[in-house]
């Protein structure tokens, strides 16, 4: 157990000092949007609709998200960190494009998939019937069958909320109308052969030697944490940007400051 504990103090040790930088200005924007946010939070609230509630709830988990990136980071886990940043890619894909217009009939859409969802948790619970005999759910399931029999014609595609908009591509097709296609064919892509343990994802975790013996990578190391550090300042910074833009926040100095700051950040980095 100590060995572990002092490989991963030593991982602690050595990513502080080569990820440094990329470290501070991530917290620096993760201050400086959470500032923001406090400041306007009661401007947001008198937004009563239903894309506001959506976009706000996106933002969080993309910020949620991040922050967590930076924490596995920090500690040595950036292919770990990819995982997640999966997860926030996502959340960031759907913000831009619900808000990107038409955002009430999209917000609807979105939130009321929800539905739909339910009823595929109830099929679950159908499957297992002995795990849940001491519950009374009949009510539940009545009010599951109404709402998804009231809207189940507005998601042609049983498992994807966007299906009656986007009829081809799916997430990728919404990636690309909001300028994040790069992002959906690269970053998305790799980062979902580890979330699946495809065999390509091996090679950040195992090793081949020259006389053909294999070792494991079971502790930390700095593999892929710059790459998910600057992806989840990107995320960040697109995600706050949009917010200010569809609440109509006075922060649009805070951002190019933002930018600016990415932008010589990273100017000559190269991501290992």
């Amino acid at each position: 157990m100590q060995m572990l504990i002092s490989e991963e103090n030593e991982a602690n040790e050595m990513i502080s000092n080569v990820n440094a930088k990329q470290i501070a200005f991530l917290l620096q924007v993760l201050a400086s949007i959470r500032l923001s946010l406090q400041k306007h939070l009661t401007a947001m609230r008198a937004d009563k609709s239903t894309s506001s509630a959506v976009a706000a709830f996106l933002f969080c988990k993309v910020i949620r998200t991040c922050r967590a990136t930076r924490m596995l980071c920090s500690a040595g886990w950036g292919v770990e960190a990819e995982l997640l940043l999966r997860s926030g890619l996502e959340a960031l894909t759907n913000l831009l494009y619900i808000t990107q217009q038409d955002s009430e009939e999209r917000a609807i859409l979105y939130s009321e998939f929800d539905h739909m969802l339910a009823a595929a948790y109830a099929t679950r619970v159908d499957q297992w019937p002995d795990l849940f005999k001491e519950l009374d759910l009949q009510q539940r399931r009545n009010e599951i069958k109404e709402n998804f029999d009231r809207l189940k014609g507005n998601y042609p595609i049983k498992d994807f909320w966007a299906g009656k908009l986007i009829r081809k591509g799916r997430l990728r097709e919404m990636a690309q109308q909001v300028g994040m296609q790069w992002y959906y064919d690269f970053m998305y892509w790799f980062a979902s052969n580890h979330a699946h343990a495809n065999v390509r994802s091996a090679r950040e975790v195992m090793r081949v030697s020259a006389d053909e013996k294999f070792f494991f990578n079971l502790g930390p190391s700095k593999i892929n944490t710059q790459h998910a550090l600057l992806l989840a300042t990107d995320f960040l910074i697109r995600g706050y940007q949009c917010i200010v833009q569809f609440f109509k926040l006075p922060e649009k100095e805070n951002i190019n400051e933002l930018i600016a700051g990415y932008a010589a950040l990273y100017k000559n980095v190269q991501v290992s």
